[in-house]
Parts: structure tokens; C-alpha cells; sequence
């Protein structure tokens, strides 16, 4: 049975244990799959002459349990910009399916049933393609996967014991990671255009979270999906944006728990933009879905260390590995960076076509109170200059700092990354790239504690009464002390007006000496 708040209590009449039930993460990795495919365009497509850029998009992945593996499936969806034998813009959607799996290995404190949860995130990089005739071309990517395994874990200590013990308890924070997925919704615009002479080319989405909320079972998550439609007016790049609001109530197992601290963080995926133009209307529909992650830590009280008045005892004890949620959410970040075009010379007359971008958050450190999160934007533009287009890239360092409390061992991140309302601004020559990054973020402190794993008990003579004085050694703890003498830790506490609850704490350097009354 899953308790909260998770405790293990051990009774002094038999020593039995009853058996503490947590959720932790037994798994984590990151897993490549390399893709490949040969694309031979229809006939109603316009021959290719010069590819500009691969635009790559995922959906959630498919996922199957069993048989001692998780097995994932999907499809890269691919939207490529080239240029077209007569020298205009065109596109053409294409798709590569994948599937990967990962080993699902038992931890050894699963209790049965073993019922894990994994979950993969996966991005696409190095997407490379190359043009192998006037119709067909060739794309490489690489998809990187983070997947994480969760499920319930014992903690119960043997405990061989006849006697009277005194126990020493220690609650540590155990991280716990939930996921829930809400159902694909749809946003439908009709946005008048002026010209009738727009020509098509492509179009995208891209979405971002603004708020999340939980009660009584839901979570609530507002944001907003940006449309660009990208087209040519009389030979010229022309784009049109258009911002559709959302809102969406996802159904959880969670209805608030005080003995948690509960974080959400939420992220959306484009599933599908269909756009028309006719009549003078764009008509325009996304498709969406939004996944929402609870991260949060649940109390777990360990036994740290036991000993008995009336006997002597063989400890054994284990290093307990554990993660604790330190600081989670969502934030924007905003960058700026002025564009290095090589040997491209920008005039007045140069115009942009398209600008996109793709980030990474690489690393995760702590200084001065805050969390820092490190990493890059590739960041591009399609450029027009001269009757030619051409493609320019920068790669852009971007950082988010977080409050929060020091770690005490290393860090781990989560984190997503979505690049959004990307523009290139062009002034006396020079250009100016500049977009928003939506970071959705979990990092976690690796911890480890010493805990009791067994312990054997026989019985011995009692101690003969009289009066002790110890001189503790700096540092030395009253638990320390009693352990020592074998005498009750509540014997020492009042013998010394000491108070129980710094039972674990280094004495006061104002006590020189401890009196032990046996």
C-alpha cells in the first residue's frame, strides 16, 4: 500500500518493521537512434534546386510495457524549404517513423507487483539533408531520448531483536515524478488578407505555456500557439503570424496531499497546422496536445541507527541513493544577437524570408543562492539578396537563474526546451536575430543517506548501576553518548537537561562533561 506521509516505525516489544512504500526513479538514460531516409518527390511537387533548411517537428511517442523491455514508436515530421528550378520558394512535408527500446530492469526493493512507468522525452538534432537529384533527397537526424523509469520501492530493515531498543529516525525528501497527457484540441482562425496575389510556400506552428494550475484532480494550462504562414507576394517574401489563445483541463489522480510539496511544470506539442487560402481568408486550424509532469517530494523516516540497553547488536547498514525536487516551472527567455552573413552582402533591398531556431540546455549549476541553467540556441534566417537565397545561422548562448537552497549533492536536470516568435531585423545594413526560448525545468539534488539495513540482537548482562562522568569529544552527539554506555537516551537527556529533540546534533560547546547514570 502507497502511504502518505511514507513512515517506517519499528516496536520496541518485537523489532518487526513495517514496510515503507515510496515511488523512485530505478531508471535514467539517454538513448540515440540514428535515422536515414531516401525522399523521391510526386510530380506535382516543383523540382528542387538548391535546399534551404529540414524543419522537424515530434509528437508524443507511443509507448508499450512488457516483456522486460519499453518499447517507443513515432514520427519525425519534416518540412523542407528549397528552392524550386525557376528560382521561387516551395516546401514539401515529409515523415520518418522510429521505434527504440530500453531494458526495464527490477530494482532490487520493488515489492510485487512491479507495475514501472517510463516515460521518454525526445528531440531531433543534426538534421542534415542533401539534395541527390532534382526530385529526391536524402535526410539524416539524430534523435536523442532522455527516458526515466519510475516505480514503487521498499524501504524495511531485518531486524533480528527480543529486547527493549532505542532508535534513532531520520525523514529525508524523496522525489516522485508523475505524467499526464491531455486529449489533441484544435484551434480554428480565419484571418482576412488584403492581396489576392499571395503565393503559399509553408506554414508552422509553435506553442508556449503562460500559467498552470492544480485543484481537485485537475490541472489547468493556458498559453498560446503562434501561426506563421509563410508566402511570396509578386516574387517578394512575405510572412503572416497570427497568436491563438488556449486553455486546457487535464484530468490527474492528484487531489493535493499537505505532506507533499507539489510542482507542476507543463509543455504543449504541435501536432498538426493545416492552413487554406482562399476567398481572401486564411483559414487555419492547430492541432495540439499538452503534457503536464507533477514533480514533487514525499517524506520517507529511515532508521539511521539502533542500539539496546539490555544487549549487544551486529548493525548493518547501506548507502540509501535518493532525489530530491529543488526547484521546478517554466520561464521564457528572451535573446538577441546580431548576425555574422560571411561573404552574403546585406543591402536595403535584402529581405528576410523565414527565421527559426532550435535550443539545448546543457548544463546545471548552483552559485550565490541560485540555480543556473546553461546551454545554446541554434538560431537562423533565410535571406533574399540579390535575386538569391541564402541561409545564415548563429549559435547563441542562453542562461535562466532560479532562487534556491544549496544542494548537498550533485544535480540532475529535466528540461525542454521550445524556441518561439523567432524574428530578423534589418537596419543600415545589418541584421539582428532575436527570439523567446520556453524552458520547462526540474532539477533535482542526488542525495545519499546511511540507513540501517539489518540488525542482530543477543542478549547480555545488565550494566551494573553507578554514576559516569564522560567528557564527549568535539562533535560528539548525545546520541553518541548513550550508545556508548548503553544506557537510555531519555536518561541522559534529563540527567543533563539536555532536550531530546538534538539527540542527532553535536553537544553545546558549553558542555564539558556528561553525566551517565546507570
Amino acid at each position: 500500500m502507497n502511504k502518505n506521509p511514507l513512515e517506517f516505525m519499528l516496536t520496541p516489544e518485537n523489532g518487526e518493521g513495517v514496510d515503507a512504500e515510496y515511488r523512485s526513479c530505478f531508471m535514467s538514460r539517454d538513448v540515440i537512434t540514428e535515422l536515414s531516409s531516401d525522399f523521391t518527390l510526386p510530380d506535382y511537387y516543383p523540382e528542387i534546386r538548391k535546399l534551404l533548411r529540414i524543419d522537424t517537428s515530434l509528437s508524443p511517442s507511443n509507448r508499450y510495457i512488457g516483456g522486460g523491455s519499453a518499447e517507443f514508436s513515432g514520427k519525425v515530421d519534416y518540412e523542407m524549404i528549397y528552392v524550386t528550378s525557376d528560382g521561387t520558394v516551395a516546401s514539401a512535408p515529409l515523415g520518418c517513423d522510429y521505434a527504440f527500446d530500453v531494458p526495464v530492469v527490477r530494482p532490487e526493493n520493488a515489492p510485487d507487483p512491479f507495475t514501472p512507468e517510463v516515460i521518454a522525452d525526445s528531440r531531433t538534432e543534426n538534421v542534415v539533408g542533401r539534395v541527390v537529384s532534382q526530385r529526391k533527397v536524402s535526410v539524416k537526424c539524430r534523435l536523442r531520448s532522455r527516458v526515466r523509469g519510475y516505480c514503487l520501492s521498499e524501504y524495511a530493515p531485518q531486524i533480528d531483536c527480543d529486547v527493549k531498543c532505542e532508535k534513532l529516525h531520520d525523514e529525508i525528501l524523496c522525489s516522485d515524478s508523475r505524467r499526464y497527457m491531455s486529449e489533441e484540441q484544435t484551434l480554428s482562425e480565419q484571418i482576412p488578407v488584403e492581396t489576392e496575389l499571395l503565393t503559399p510556400v509553408c506554414s508552422r506552428s509553435e506553442a508556449y505555456i503562460k500559467d498552470i494550475s492544480a485543484s481537485g484532480g485537475l490541472v489547468n494550462v493556458t498559453g498560446e500557439a503562434r501561426l506563421r504562414f509563410l508566402c511570396t507576394e509578386e516574387g517578394q517574401p512575405k510572412e503572416i503570424c497570427e497568436i491563438l489563445p488556449f486553455s486546457c483541463d487535464i484530468e490527474t489522480d492528484i487531489h493535493g496531499d499537505s505532506a507533499a510539496q507539489e510542482l507542476w511544470t507543463a509543455f504543449p506539442y504541435v501536432t498538426d497546422t493545416d492552413v487554406t487560402l482562399e476567398d481572401g481568408n486564411i483559414s487555419a486550424k492547430i492541432t495540439l496536445s499538452l503534457c503536464a509532469d507533477l514533480h514533487r517530494n514525499s517524506p520517507l523516516t529511515v532508521l539511521k541507527d539502533i542500539y539496546s540497553t539490555e544487549g549487544t547488536e551486529k548493525i548493518e547498514t547501506a548507502e540509501h541513493k535518493y532525489n530530491t525536487v529543488i526547484a521546478a516551472g517554466g520561464d521564457t527567455v528572451r535573446f538577441s544577437q546580431p548576425l555574422r552573413p560571411g561573404n552574403l552582402q546585406l543591402t536595403e533591398e535584402s529581405r528576410i524570408f523565414d527565421t527559426y531556431g532550435a535550443a539545448e540546455i546543457d548544463e546545471c549549476t548552483y552559485e550565490n543562492g541560485k540555480i543556473c541553467l546553461t546551454g545554446h540556441c541554434r538560431a537562423g534566417a533565410v535571406i533574399l539578396s540579390a535575386g538569391e537565397y541564402f541561409v545564415t545561422e548563429e549559435n547563441v548562448p542562453i542562461t535562466l537563474s532560479v532562487s534556491a537552497k544549496k544542494p548537498e549533492g550533485n544535480l540532475s536536470l529535466i528540461c525542454r526546451e521550445n524556441v518561439y516568435g523567432t524574428e530578423c531585423k534589418m537596419e543600415n545594413g545589418t541584421a539582428t536575430l532575436a527570439g523567446n526560448i520556453y524552458l520547462s525545468y526540474c532539477v533535482l539534488d542526488e542525495r545519499s543517506a546511511t540507513v540501517v539495513k539489518s540488525a542482530d540482537f543477543e542478549r547480555s548482562q545488565e550494566h551494573e548501576s553507578g554514576i559516569t562522568v564522560c567528557y564527549p569529544a568535539a562533535g560528539q552527539t548525545m546520541w553518541g553518548v548513550a550508545k556508548k554506555y548503553r544506557v537510555p537516551l531519555e536518561a541522559v537527556a534529563a540527567a543533563n537537561d539536555l532536550p531530546m529533540s538534538a539527540m542527532s546534533d553535536p553537544l553545546p560547546e558549553n558542555v564539558k562533561y556528561v553525566i551517565i547514570c546507570k
